[in-house]
């Protein structure tokens, strides 16, 4: 759940929006060809159609990603609550599990992160390895905890299939085509009237729109701010830890809640995370390099 790529599908738009009204005011009109019209309306059906069939199967793997995210994180919480019932001891080895498997998963993007904390979540079972109960208390809530690892594990599975299921190079190869022959195709049957620019403008705009949309579905970036972050910052909340954030330019791009309190990760060349830096009260007050040893 690394930061995301730092043109915002917004910034796309008024890059776009400018671009088009500068080839609209400064290109020649060539006429409107009725054989360009013709066109015109074959590329528009085939674009519409993959754009919607694209756009249906996206939006339905997000949807589902959001309830694993949620179903997920809201484990994890349980997770601890429970533990506390084991001992004092044992809930702090859990939460300092925890707080590394989202440390780490930060790390990497949204549809990618599973695989990567592999070591963090099975460490959670082998925690388990020396535990010993007394009471009724203590029984049921190890059970429950067993309970909440197995379903922790099925979810991972399906946000790691899920994660998989993206758009091919060949889908993206037609979308990316198409888009630009039916831009490039408005512009050619465009008029040097008011109303013609006008529509050329907003067409073009709203192609542009529409595959800047898919891009951040297929992704994982369609309101990552709540599915990717914020649900996993109520973690940390409940954990007792600072919220932690993978990078400081995320923070200035996006409105996020840090509290007056927070981590803030330091990244090498490559973009993994190899220390940490605290802020309090807007003020840094000390470094750290992360400790993966579980």
């Amino acid at each position: 759940m690394k930061l995301p790529r730092r043109v915002t599908i917004n910034e796309v738009i008024v890059v776009f929006f400018i671009l088009f009204v500068g080839m609209s005011y400064f290109l020649p009109e060539t006429g409107s060809l009725e054989n360009a019209k013709l066109l015109l309306s074959a590329i528009a059906i085939i674009f519409s159609i993959l754009a919607g069939f694209a756009i249906s199967s996206l939006w339905s793997r997000f949807t589902r990603m959001r309830e694993l995210l949620s179903i997920e994180s809201g484990e994890l919480e349980s997770l601890y609550k429970m533990s506390q019932f084991i001992g004092s001891r044992y809930a702090e080895i859990v939460r300092e599990i925890i707080d590394k498997y989202l440390v780490k998963a930060f790390d990497y993007d949204l549809w990618a992160y599973q695989e990567h904390v592999n070591r963090e979540f099975f460490s959670l079972f082998d925690s388990l390895k020396n535990i010993s109960v007394t009471d009724d208390k203590q029984k049921q809530a190890l059970g429950k905890i067993f309970n909440i690892l197995d379903n922790l594990g099925n979810v991972r599975k399906e946000i790691f299939t899920l994660g998989s299921d993206r758009l091919k190079k060949h889908e993206w190869m037609s979308l990316i085509v198409l888009s630009g022959l039916l831009i490039a195709t408005l512009f050619y049957v465009k008029e040097e009237t008011l109303i013609s620019m006008v529509f050329t403008i907003l067409l073009s705009t709203g192609i542009v729109l529409i595959v800047a949309v898919i891009r951040e579905l297929d992704d994982m970036e369609w309101d990552i701010e709540t599915i990717g972050y914020e649900i996993y910052e109520q973690v940390f909340d409940l954990i007792g830890k600072p919220r932690y954030f993978p990078e400081e330019g995320f923070l200035k791009k996006r409105n996020m809640k840090t509290g007056n309190y927070y981590r803030v990760g330091l990244a090498d060349n490559q973009g993994h995370t190899f220390g940490v830096k605290y802020i309090k009260d807007g003020k840094e007050i000390k470094q750290e390099r992360i400790n993966n040893e579980l």
